[in-house]
């Protein structure tokens, strides 16, 4: 799991700054490699590598949100659901995100970062799709 703390100004121009958790499981990740033809990494060595810009946005936006969850107080659920993506998604940190990741100035590393943070640490360490692959 990783924590981003994501300053942003709201719909009402308040400037707040935020915790928001990100987290994939073993399952997850199993479905988000069959998603793709030839597995994740394989999705995301070909548009590194071809710079498809809006593959890249539209990539990160979908493991962005799958990723997104509240933790329960008690350390023992990672709560996902629907209206739960959807506040994130319609909230100005999430395009904040969104933007560093896909189309910052250090969007490679960052989003490289970010996935590895995002998936269980026993497997980012290659035993899963789990970082962004520098272009070739």
């Amino acid at each position: 799991m990783i924590t981003k703390t994501i300053p942003y100004t709201d719909f009402n121009g308040k400037n707040r700054i935020e915790d928001f958790n990100f987290h994939l499981n073993k399952a997850e990740l199993l479905e988000l490699d069959a998603k793709y033809e030839g597995g994740w990494s394989a999705h995301l060595r070909r548009i590194v590598n071809t710079n498809a810009n809006a593959e890249i946005y539209s990539t990160m936006k979908d493991f962005i949100l799958r990723s997104f969850g509240i933790k329960s107080e008690d350390g023992r659920r990672f709560m996902k659901g629907e209206e739960i993506r959807r506040s994130f998604e319609e909230s100005p940190a999430f395009e904040i995100l969104l933007m560093e990741l896909a189309l910052g100035p250090d969007a490679g590393k960052a989003s490289a970062d970010f996935i590895n943070g995002v998936v269980p640490k026993d497997m980012s360490q290659g035993n899963a799709p789990a970082a962004i692959p520098a272009a070739t």
